[in-house]
């Protein structure tokens, strides 16, 4: 098990962001832990909300100490509560690789939200930390060691007032292995460079740096530690806040030199201090540091100093209307990618071996043309030469006559598509990998109620040269939890568009949720309710294939598009296809439960438009051609309901545009007994009845 260790301090605004992000990880074995310094805001009720372990705290080294007194783990993360974003895959990944460097404690890099400035800064410091592993090892606030390590090194110094990371991973590489993951980063806030301000937290760090290598741990509080970045609530754990913006001032060790006596001279003795006692190794690093620094300051001093003469260059040309160009910027440059590129690009990667076409094709007669002459009949010879065409049958052909795209949601070769796209039982489909390799594909089922398919495609066999037969897996994407999907949040489409672009990826948001739109393709008609709308582009084509968020997990099946808008897409939520691919895995088709009733959702156009008494529930009408309200021979009709009545409640729950009857009924199973309260000639009556089932 992972134990995640956080110490807080009125973490309130970062706290939920970072607890959301390790929620979505995916990652399945683990536990997490706050330990809070008395919080005065509501940190300790979010992370109870979040089903954190809680524990008293302190300042950060006595906090990851007693969160690690109660971690169930055998690794221990500790990490701080404003880590805002965590890469995809981040907790996999950071155990996987831990575990296959067989490493006994490690870091890894960090990168603030802030300004470019802090990225360079960030990136020197994350490329020292990397290279220096081997010989001085260094810690960027995030840590990851066994728990044996932990106990061995009794845990973090608690004496030590500032950078305490580096003072453990030092004393824990005694005991194993150190090394620093170079993975995808962790985006930090830059709270402590807004607060402090830039210039004053470089040079406290740099000068950190320096005391730890010749001084050892920093057990005074001459770099006035800050723990609560809240500014809510001041000194409350100890630190002095009146010098919170001054740079520390450091009192370097005195050389007393010994007296001279008059008339008398001596030769000088060695001066002992504490710089004699530094090693050849020591004055190197610090050689490398002090080049490190220079570098550092030098190209910050020439970053800002070429910026400041360039502006004011340019405002003096400006007044004289002379126009100075910029340099502009080179394609390495332009493609550097941003965190959120970065992770799409991720999630394409991921997902695409399992998007599949699907092609469909059918046996359609060839026609041939003739010419007959009409008047054949009443002359052998006609006075001049007439004839019309006319057509027969030459046989059949095998053509192409539609396509969508579908997804692989198991490793043998279950399929999940849209039913409009393998609608004809008489066609055949044909699915295409990702590798351009075709596969037969078997309609195994169609959902009666939604516009969802299930196919299946065979496993290529081989047999090995010990006559052993195995079979080759599929890859299958994962399948997430519509119920948590919010308007805003990115959408990701693949599909095979117009049936020529093969894994076409486009990007947006999602736009809307608990839609209800009528859909058509062809002759084929239905109403589909509680679906999700989206602006990401999806064209013919797109049918069936996955809607995507931010983690590679499928969030919907794209479906339809409004002809008359722009941009104006929608989506199947992926729950309701969970029920189908289980119930096929299970029995081998989709039932539902039915009730037997046509009716529309009541809403206050509704009810004024047609003088209803009630704004709520589903009122039994006849269908649009005239079919018939009530199912004949359904429980619907057993149980007396007939066209007009209005249907209050189901099962004690009341029907309303948020919570459709459609909604409530799938929480249901055939032969499950339920009680629905009915409106019929304005007199209220409890009906009781077992419902029916209705399947593909």
């Amino acid at each position: 098990m992972l134990s995640i260790i956080i110490p807080t301090l009125n973490e309130e605004e970062y706290l939920p962001l970072l607890l959301t992000e390790i929620k979505n990880q995916g990652f399945k074995d683990y536990e997490i832990i706050v330990a809070d310094a008395n919080s005065q805001d509501d940190t300790v009720k979010i992370a109870k909300s979040f089903g954190c372990k809680i524990t008293e705290g302190g300042l950060p080294p006595k906090g990851r100490n007693e969160g690690a007194k109660i971690a169930s783990g055998d690794l221990f993360l500790f990490i701080d509560a404003d880590a805002i974003s965590l890469p995809v895959r981040f907790l996999n990944d950071l155990v996987e690789n831990f575990k296959s460097r067989n490493l006994s404690v490690a870091s890894f890099p960090i990168y603030p939200q802030g300004k470019i400035i802090d990225k360079i800064f960030y990136w020197l410091y994350n490329l020292w930390a990397k290279l220096s592993q081997s010989f001085l090892p260094h810690a960027t606030n995030v840590i990851l060691v066994k728990k044996e390590i932990n106990q061995a090194i009794k845990g973090f110094d608690e004496k030590v007032k500032f950078a305490e990371d580096h003072d453990y991973v030092k004393r824990a590489k005694k005991y194993g292995k150190f090394g620093f993951i170079d993975i995808s980063p962790v985006l930090v806030s830059a709270r402590r460079f807004e607060k402090d301000g830039r210039l004053i937290t470089y040079l406290r760090y740099i000068l950190a740096g320096l005391w730890m290598l010749f001084f050892g741990s920093i057990k005074s509080d001459i770099f006035q530690y800050r723990f609560d970045y809240s500014l809510k609530i001041k000194n409350k754990i100890g630190y002095n806040t009146s010098t919170m913006y001054k740079l520390p001032k450091i009192k370097f060790p005195t050389i007393k030199l010994p007296k001279l006596k008059s008339g008398k001279l001596k030769l000088l003795k060695p001066v002992k201090s504490e710089f004699a006692k530094f090693s050849k190794k020591q004055a190197f690093l610090f050689l490398i540091l002090v080049i490190f620094t220079s570098s550092v300051f030098g190209f910050l001093a020439g970053a800002i100093s070429g910026s400041y003469f360039y502006w004011e260059i340019k405002d003096f040309f400006s007044r004289l209307n002379i126009e100075i160009a910029r340099p502009q910027k080179n394609e390495e440059e332009q493609s550097l990618y941003t965190f959120q590129e970065q992770a799409i690009v991720n999630v394409v990667e991921k997902v695409s071996p399992a998007v599949v076409s699907i092609i469909v094709t059918k046996d359609l007669p060839v026609l041939e043309q003739y010419y007959i002459s009409p008047f054949e009949e009443f002359f052998f010879e006609p006075f001049f030469d007439f004839k019309v065409p006319q057509y027969r049958q030459k046989g059949t052909e095998k053509k192409e006559i539609g396509g969508g795209t579908g997804f692989i949601v198991s490793e043998d070769g279950m399929i999940v598509t849209n039913k409009h796209v393998v609608l004809d039982d008489e066609a055949d489909y044909t699915v295409v990998v990702s590798s351009g390799k075709q596969f037969p594909a078997k309609v195994l089922a169609r959902d009666p109620l939604q516009d969802i398919a299930i196919l299946k495609i065979d496993q290529t066999k081989t047999i090995t040269s010990d006559g052993e037969v195995s079979f080759e897996s599929f890859s299958k994407v994962e399948l997430g939890d519509s119920d948590k999907i919010q308007i805003g949040q990115t959408a990701i489409a693949i599909g095979y568009v117009l049936g020529r672009y093969q894994n076409t990826v486009s990007v947006g948001i999602i736009s809307g949720l608990g839609r209800t739109i009528e859909a058509s393709s062809g002759d084929f008609v239905e109403v589909l309710e509680d679906i999700i709308q989206t602006d990401t582009a999806i064209n013919k084509g797109n049918s069936g294939g996955p809607l995507l968020n931010s983690k590679g997990e499928v969030m919907g099946i794209n479906t339809a598009i409004d002809l008359e808008g722009q941009s104006i897409g929608f989506a199947i939520p992926i729950n309701k296809a969970k029920r189908d691919v289980e119930q096929v895995k299970s029995i081998g088709r989709i039932v539902y439960p039915f009730l037997g009733v046509r009716y529309v959702l009541i809403t206050e156009e509704i009810k004024e438009k047609n003088d209803l008494s009630v704004d709520y529930g589903v009122w039994v009408i006849k269908g649009s051609q005239g079919e018939p309200a009530v199912f004949p021979d359904s429980v619907a009709d057993d149980a007396g309901i007939k066209e007009g009545d209005i249907i209050l409640e189901f099962n004690n729950e009341k029907i309303t545009i948020k919570n459709t009857l459609a909604k409530i009924i799938m929480k249901y199973s055939p032969e499950d007994e339920i009680t629905l309260k009915v409106l019929s000639e304005e007199q209220e009556k409890i009906i009781s009845l077992v419902l029916g089932e209705r399947s593909s």
